[in-house]
């Protein structure tokens, strides 16, 4: 049974009562009612304060979120708002000297943050219609905080339990939250590209054709070459790619991956969204389920026959029942995909080792410089498509 409040405080008993509840794959669904007036709540095993706020328990937070009922006003909205910051933010990193650091993420300062600003701005919604109800002579008693649009639960549930007004008071701006999230776009970016490259692998190898397995070596590798063909940039080193950019957000690159495939009809990618802190687009139930689908669909059906780690089985655990779909890697290095077949190909990885500056004149290219600085993040303007103004790929 989960731990979720069963009823009401006793100040709210009179208005709302429990009236069903029905549990089934580990989440419970309590129906309250009022009059005419119903809301329900899907619980997990543990409350939210617990699967969300203090800690994050990935299993938990997509139960409710891939759960058919819509639980109470906001319930969903701010669980988005975690996922997204969780997802931009994972965990631990490394550091120059090779220990590894708590990252604020990590310690779960920015899902909090971004907690925060969502619960604030939920609120500030709700006020803003009681205000004009009261304007238009429509003033409605107050039997919590004025709002009569926002359930009691979600007070109870959301709004005290991560400490109310003083934490919103002290809870930096949405534009600092859109600042502290560009601090990870290289590491974002790289490590994307890093997947791309290991999906065309797949549909290469789902087409017949005879390549060695995949590994985070030649990935990380693949990485500063396609860059360097499609967009003419610095390659990456190979070891930077690995350890401080893909290391860095592994357990969330399913999500990453997913969300950089989906495009939003304002010119934005659900990437970019999340990057914008935008949890309103990422909320809505056709996209949340286009994620989650093609999220799914990367670690059970792509990365799985060449290596998947617990944090896969961590992702695909947490939306079983999802229905997975397909998608392509992105234009900018799916159109080099003879390089990753190169690569991949035996005895190729060596020869191109010992004889690189033949092999980037052999395809009208100009060996890239090697170097650990950023290489940037991809304007909306060229996410879609490689650029031409490099020469054929290697076969």
């Amino acid at each position: 049974m989960p731990t979720m409040t069963r009823s009401l405080p006793k100040r709210y008993g009179p208005v709302w009562e429990l009236v069903a509840e029905e549990t089934a794959g580990g989440l419970t669904v309590s129906t309250f009612a009022k009059r005419t007036l119903r809301y329900d709540v899907v619980a997990s095993k543990d409350r939210f304060y617990q699967h969300a706020w203090s800690d994050f328990h990935l299993p938990q937070v997509c139960g409710i979120l891939c759960h058919q009922n819509s639980s109470f006003k906001g319930h969903k909205y701010v669980l988005t708002a975690a996922l997204c910051s969780w997802a931009l933010d994972p965990g631990r990193r490394q550091t120059a000297g090779g220990e590894e650091e708590q990252s604020e993420g990590y310690k779960g300062t920015t899902r909090k943050h971004a907690i925060a600003l969502a619960v604030a701005e939920l609120l500030s919604n709700a006020e803003r219609r009681s205000v004009k109800n009261a304007l238009h002579g429509r003033f409605i008693a107050n039997r919590y905080a004025r709002i009569t649009s926002v359930s009691p639960t979600f007070f109870t549930e959301l709004y005290y339990p991560i400490g109310g007004l003083r934490t919103i008071m002290r809870s930096p701006t949405r534009a600092w939250l859109r600042k502290k999230f560009s601090r990870y776009r290289q590491s974002i970016y790289l490590s994307i590209t890093l997947a791309a490259v290991e999906h065309c692998h797949f549909q290469a190898i789902n087409a017949g054709r005879t390549l060695e397995r995949t590994s985070l070596s030649k990935s990380a590798t693949l990485v500063g070459i396609v860059l360097a063909a499609s967009r003419n940039q610095n390659a990456p080193l190979a070891e930077k790619v690995d350890t401080y950019h893909y290391r860095y957000v592994a357990k969330s690159l399913p999500f990453l991956y997913a969300a950089q495939s989906i495009d939003l009809p304002d010119g934005r990618s659900l990437l970019d969204a999340m990057m914008d802190g935008d949890w309103k687009i990422v909320n809505d139930d056709a996209i949340a389920a286009r994620w989650f689908g093609r999220a799914l669909y990367w670690v059970q059906t792509v990365i799985a026959p060449q290596r998947r780690s617990a944090d896969d089985e961590l992702v695909a655990n947490s939306l079983a029942g999802v229905i997975p779909e397909s998608f392509d890697p992105p234009a900018y290095v799916s159109d080099y995909r003879g390089l990753v077949e190169y690569i991949h190909t035996k005895g190729k990885l060596l020869e191109f080792n010992k004889r690189e500056d033949e092999f980037w004149a052999a395809n009208g290219m100009t060996r890239p410089q090697l170097t650990s600085k950023a290489v940037g993040w991809p304007s909306p303007a060229v996410k879609g498509s490689a650029s031409q103004r490099t020469g054929s790929t290697a076969e």
